[in-house]
């Protein structure tokens, strides 16, 4: 979240009160100042609103002033913060004085932060990202120019040909396949409402910088997997979506939209579509069945599975889902991993594309299937292939969604689809939810792929799960971060894991008390987005409150260290059933794969009186580092006025409004932030 003054606003200025206003004005400004939200103010006073989303649902040549939205009466930073979590529609807050002239606004989006910790490196492969096509970087034409520079430098550190254009000219640059990168998203949505039809017809592709380093670094994440497991032995294939600018695949969706009550649920059919969905299978009693398919997650090790259980249609076991026909007696083993469509979500048992092909391997013998399928967002499920232990010469079939990577064959959902001509009424909302009768054809389709590797001869070493986890973290998380850093030099490192929802002055006392103890300290601070503050927020309040400490180093926690993976019930704030376990697996990650790399000797923690779930985690820690070498020591927190200092204690002084309360327990560096200082 940013705040914005009055000159970085694209605003309209009306002589009388208007319910609408001609889009061709609007578009002139934007082409002035690009910006999600026009203001329109009437005697200096705010009247009303335009979106660029209003702008684009608009049909006509005059799109309706909104005079009904959400604002401020004076900068009020925390109460803003607020209206944004509390609203997810709302990514911009004008701020106006009692007498109702417009001061500025409040931006939901603040890149600055993440793209300046771009600046140092650690991108990844950004050039496996933008496929090499043709790049142009967009000159903003507010007053953005830092943000422009560090655009420029994370081309260049990556060694990637772009050129520059301007708002103003970028149609002129409108070919097909070409990137347009823009510094924020107000950029990028300005230019978006002026030519979405352009866009749309060249296929164009719309980046922040953001987005772009952050799609570069799980790229990079996922690619570097499969790295290891084809130089562990391990055969590789993807199965993606594919180009989804596909022309028969855009009939295909607009078909598949108009058909189905709501399309943005991934939901079966209707009762007056099931039948064409099942086909020879369809009963009302087997649709009622599949349509309540007992599926359920949970975490376990860090790792996301379906839970166990057994029913007629659906069964798992050990957190896969039950392959029909699987041999007692095999050599290798071919393993699916993915969301949806490898869990088979919409069929039986016996017509998942696993069991449809063990079918089919039975014929040879010495394979079995097993479907590692679960849920996990858009990206690829690291995790639970860092769980399996391989054999040399297994098979890894993985769903990439719509990414692809160099030297890994891949099935493409889309050139299946076409090739086949699969009818409209054999899937849910998208390919990727499928019925029996296309799970046959990518198991026919799969087994023609693998059957050149199925009678390669190996060895059929094993290869445990913790070498391929151990080389994981090593390449992406110790590599990234720590790629110049010594261990050699110090006698004594220690390392903090904190949170920090915000920075405190007791935070900083747990700092300066490790600091009398080791001779230097790495804070790692915790990178999920699951608190008040924004990890970037956060890590900025880390390093500014300790700036002033010379042997203090402060990183990312990364995946690998209370992560919403290793630890969820941190961030939940529940003792449920898993919580030893996870609890316990977080610390032994941390011992083993990054403590013995760094050589942390010493890990500090503040005394839990209050929180049940962190004192659970400090004392797992009790004892499970001594038994790694990494010596635990637990300081007394510190107190103002004999009260215990505590993060949450600032939270709800922030949320009652109580704003010296809440200062006077976080250092000035704190407060700065809280009060929106760049």
């Amino acid at each position: 979240m940013i705040q914005r003054c009055l000159e970085e606003l694209a605003i309209i200025s009306l002589n009388t009160e208007q319910v609408d206003f001609a889009v061709e004005d609007i578009n002139n400004i934007l082409r002035e100042k690009s910006s999600d939200v026009i203001y329109f103010i009437l005697a200096k006073k705010l009247y009303g609103i335009v979106s660029t989303g209003d702008i684009r649902k608009c049909k006509g040549k005059r799109v309706g002033i909104n005079r009904e939205f959400t604002y401020l009466v004076n900068w009020d930073y925390m109460h803003a913060r607020s209206i944004f979590r509390n609203n997810s529609k709302v990514n911009k807050l004008p701020v106006v004085d009692e007498e109702g002239y417009l001061l500025g606004d409040y931006s939901r989006w603040d890149d600055r932060r993440r793209i300046m910790r771009c600046k140092a490196g650690c991108l990844g492969n950004l050039l496996n990202v933008i496929h090499h096509k043709t790049i142009y970087l967009v000159n903003p034409n507010q007053n953005k120019v830092d943000m422009f520079e560090y655009g420029k430098v994370m081309f260049q550190q990556e060694a990637i040909t772009y050129s520059v254009c301007d708002n103003e000219s970028i149609v002129s640059f409108f070919h097909e396949g070409n990137i347009f990168v823009f510094v924020d998203e107000d950029e990028l949505r300005g230019v978006k409402s002026l030519y979405s039809q352009l866009i749309n017809q060249y296929g164009i592709e719309l980046y922040t910088l953001k987005a772009l380093a952050d799609q570069a670094i799980a790229y990079s994440e996922e690619k570097e997997i499969l790295d290891i497991l084809t130089k562990q032995g391990i055969v590789c294939y993807t199965l993606s979506l594919g180009d989804q600018e596909n022309s028969w695949y855009q009939k295909y969706r607009s078909l598949q939209n108009k058909r189905l009550i709501n399309p943005n649920k991934n939901i079966l059919p209707s009762t007056e579509l099931a039948e064409g969905f099942f086909e020879e299978l369809y009963s009302d009693k087997y649709f009622k069945s599949i349509s309540n398919l007992p599926e359920a997650m949970h975490c376990i090790d860090g790792v996301n599975k379906l839970k166990d259980v057994n029913s007629k249609y659906f069964n798992v076991n050990g957190g896969n889902r039950l392959t029909v026909g699987q041999p007692d007696i095999y050599q290798k083993t071919v393993y699916f991993f993915g969301p949806c469509i490898m869990i088979g979500s919409f069929v039986e048992d016996k017509y998942t594309i696993e069991s449809l092909l063990q079918e089919k391997l039975n014929k040879i013998g010495m394979y079995r299937v097993i479907n590692c399928g679960a849920y996990s967002d858009k990206k690829i499920d690291i995790n639970r292939i860092l769980d399996t232990n391989f054999k040399e010469g297994d098979i890894a079939i993985i769903y990439t969604f719509d990414r692809t990577f160099d030297g890994i064959p891949n099935l493409s959902l889309i050139s299946l689809g076409e090739r086949y001509q699969i009818p409209v009424k054999w899937t849910v909302n998208t390919l990727p939810h499928c019925n029996h009768k296309v799970n046959m054809i990518l198991a026919e389709e799969i087994f023609s792929m693998i059957k050149p590797e199925l009678n390669m001869k190996c060895q059929s070493k094993e290869i445990p799960s913790e070498i391929i986890r151990q080389m994981y973290i090593s390449q992406t998380y110790i590599k990234r971060y720590f790629s110049g850093f010594n261990c050699e030099k110090h006698n004594k490192i220690g390392a903090i894991v904190m949170n920090c929802n915000p920075f405190t002055k007791g935070h900083r006392y747990l700092i300066e008390c490790a600091c009398q103890v080791v001779d230097f300290l790495i804070i790692f601070v915790v990178e999920e987005d699951r608190s008040l503050f924004s990890f970037e927020e956060r890590f900025e309040m880390v390093e500014r409150g300790t700036a002033d400490l010379g042997k203090v180093m402060v990183v990312p926690s990364g995946k690998f260290i209370l992560s919403q993976t290793t630890f969820p019930e941190y961030f939940l704030k529940i003792a449920d059933e898993d919580i030893v376990r996870n609890v316990e697996y977080d610390i032994t990650l941390f011992a083993d794969y990054i403590a013995s790399e760094l050589h942390i000797a010493y890990r500090f923690v503040g005394e839990e009186p209050i929180d049940n779930v962190t004192n659970e985690y400090n004392n797992a820690m009790k004892k499970i580092l001594p038994k790694k070498g990494i010596h635990l020591m637990e300081i007394a927190r510190k107190m103002e006025d004999g009260v215990y200092i505590s993060a949450s204690e600032v939270r709800t002084n922030i949320e009652r409004g109580s704003m010296e309360e809440a200062y006077r327990l976080v250092p000035e560096t704190t407060i700065n932030i809280l009060e929106g200082g760049r």
